[in-house]
């Protein structure tokens, strides 16, 4: 009979999915042995694929019992693998999940591994008892869709966690065998580590890796390329314990997964992984089955090289004892397409389905769109790509932009302000928006089509309110032609300070001063207007700005305030959004080239009324 540790959270609803769970998986699931039972010196197996999809079983010896060894009331039971291939490979990320068992009972997950075990393969076994938490933490919570962030990363657990007393949390005492003389907890703890389920990346080179590589790392994620494809069409795609199963992030023409193992399932239910995959709680990731390639063997890091299979559930939590999924459920999930169009009249199409995630899935999304760049260059040479992108975010009218780029490092500048681009989209502070859709127009061109600010002449020395003088901007091409353009810039009738400053200037320059943009929107429209404005590489901006203190209010610019009124505003007890603006634009125009343009100037002039 399995012993499950109840979680009180209060809602009725939530106890009978609890009471539910336990009396499906009583008439399916395997019987449990609860960690009480457990003791050194017992022998059992694990079960998991180390080739194909065929579920092969490895002897093992219990070690040693840690109570509250890795978090309060998270306990580890160190094993001893006995068979001579993992002493060569050590601890593998990817069997993550394998199901542990003893006398026919399922004890847990083959989950954490050491790294200073020389003449012994030891590893660490996660409870079942708290993976099944997991599962009884998503019957509580079966929203259907994604959370907006990843929201309560600590679960319902957590509000017993936090009345434990320092004592509790600090115990870790071993029950251990006689015959082996485990290390302090505390020198285990620097060792020990839950095994790292690879993310890999299949159709990306690794010079485009390498780009974004840092970015991944920051994020929390360890990428690497790898020569995964569709796992074969007479795959088995039943996910029992010992299965691989992977967490797809992307699939199409580029794959994005993370594969680890079936420990348990009841019906349509599935428990896996024995840790967190990224840690977010409420997830929705596509499931799919994977075949297992093979092992790459390496002391350090060996690891399970597999295909994912078709999409057949969703990962739904994401804890720290484990994941849990639903086969037949669908995740959200946004289309990208890319589409190179060449200078003969073809086209070549790049698809794929991409999960939602705040974090990864622009990342994701950018380094595709970099690795198509980069073909692009490296096939033809391109030395200049005009993009334009379309967004299809639900509830809203479409977002289209233009932008270019031009030089060796025209295919990174635009990934890059693609990854900015959906990381404020996705990001915004007032909803998670479902993103339908993102397709991506790339046009190339062979000639380098750059202009940088040379020279910035005004018609006159003298300024007089009201009056419209003539801007020549006189700009530089690659090959070192010359070329003018010409401006028309309306004076105010009068300033606060009798002066005005012209600027001229790129994207970034003109992001750098851009008072309105600072303004922090009131609401999600006002976040997508500000989207829509957003400046292009391609932009001339030329601006007439006028010193003046003030505050961004719900979105509006409101300029010289007294500083009595902005220091209200800005006093903790109120609850307005709001920020500090040192200036204001009076007017403001922008000329699209025909390719990139580079280049600043700022200047002050005075006012004579």
């Amino acid at each position: 009979m399995r012993r499950i540790r109840f979680l009180y959270c209060g809602l009725a609803v939530a106890w009978v999915a609890w009471v539910a769970g336990i009396v499906v998986a009583d008439q399916e699931g395997p019987e449990i042995m609860p960690l009480s039972e457990v003791q050194p010196g017992m022998q059992g197996e694990w079960r998991t694929v180390v080739s194909g999809t065929e579920i092969e079983s490895f002897p093992l010896k219990v070690i040693g019992v840690g109570e509250n060894f890795i978090g309060p009331r998270r306990s580890l039971i160190i094993c001893e693998a006995l068979d001579e291939k993992s002493l060569v490979t050590g601890p593998v990320s990817g069997m993550s999940g394998s199901p542990v068992y003893i006398d026919g009972k399922l004890v847990g997950a083959y989950a954490y591994g050491f790294t200073w075990a020389k003449e012994q393969a030891l590893i660490g076994v996660t409870p079942i008892e708290d993976m099944l938490e997991v599962m009884d933490w998503a019957d509580a919570r079966d929203h259907g869709v994604i959370a907006r962030r990843s929201g309560e990363r600590d679960g319902l657990r957590g509000t017993l966690e936090s009345q434990l007393s320092r004592e509790e949390i600090g115990a870790g005492a071993w029950r251990k065998s006689g015959d082996v003389e485990l290390p302090r907890r505390d020198q285990l703890l620097e060792v020990i580590q839950p095994l790292p389920t690879p993310l890999f990346a299949s159709g990306i080179s690794p010079a485009v890796m390498a780009e974004f590589q840092d970015e991944f790392r920051r994020r929390g994620v360890e990428l690497q390329a790898a020569p995964m494809g569709k796992g074969r069409e007479d795959m088995d795609l039943e996910l029992e314990p010992g299965s691989a199963v992977a967490g797809v992030l992307m699939s199409g023409d580029f794959t994005f997964a993370g594969t680890g193992t079936v420990t348990y399932r009841d019906g349509d239910r599935v428990l896996a992984f024995g840790h967190s995959f990224f840690g977010d709680g409420d997830v929705a990731i596509p499931m799919a089955p994977a075949e297992v390639m093979t092992i790459v063997q390496s002391v350090m890091s060996s690891f399970k090289l597999s295909n994912p299979g078709p999409v057949v559930g969703t990962i739904h939590q994401d804890r720290q004892s484990g994941i849990a999924g639903t086969v037949g459920r669908s995740a959200p999930v946004t289309g990208m397409e890319v589409r190179v169009h060449g200078r003969l009249g073809e086209t070549e199409v790049f698809r794929g389905d991409l999960f939602e995630n705040e974090y990864l899935s622009p990342l994701i999304s950018a380094t595709a769109l970099l690795e198509v760049l980069m073909g692009a260059k490296r096939a033809g040479f391109e030395r200049t790509f005009f993009i334009e992108s379309h967004w299809d975010i639900e509830g809203e009218e479409p977002i289209v932009l233009k932008d270019a780029a031009a030089g060796a490092s025209a295919p990174l500048v635009l990934a890059s302000e693609h990854l900015f681009l959906y990381d404020r989209i996705v990001g915004n502070p007032f909803v998670f928006p479902r993103v339908n859709r993102v397709v991506v127009e790339i046009t190339a061109e062979t000639e380098q089509r750059l202009s940088q600010l040379e020279a910035v002449q005004l018609d006159r020395t003298r300024f007089r309110g009201g009056d419209e003088i003539e801007v020549l901007l006189r700009l530089r091409n690659f090959r070192g032609e010359e070329s003018v353009e010409r401006v028309r810039v309306p004076l105010p009738e009068r300033t606060r300070n009798g002066k005005f400053t012209l600027f001229v200037g790129d994207a970034r320059a003109a992001r750098s001063v851009d008072d309105a943009r600072a303004a922090v929107p009131a609401n999600f429209g006002q976040f997508l207007d500000r989207i829509r404005d957003h400046y292009s590489h391609r932009e001339i901006t030329v601006k007439v700005l006028e010193e003046a203190p003030g505050l961004t209010v719900e979105g509006q610019v409101l300029a010289d305030l007294l500083p009595s009124v902005r220091s209200l505003y800005g006093s903790q007890g109120t609850q307005v959004r709001s920020a500090q603006t040192g200036s204001k634009t009076l007017w403001e125009d922008r000329l699209t080239l025909d390719g990139e343009f580079r280049g600043s100037y700022r200047r002050t002039f005075t006012l004579e009324q």
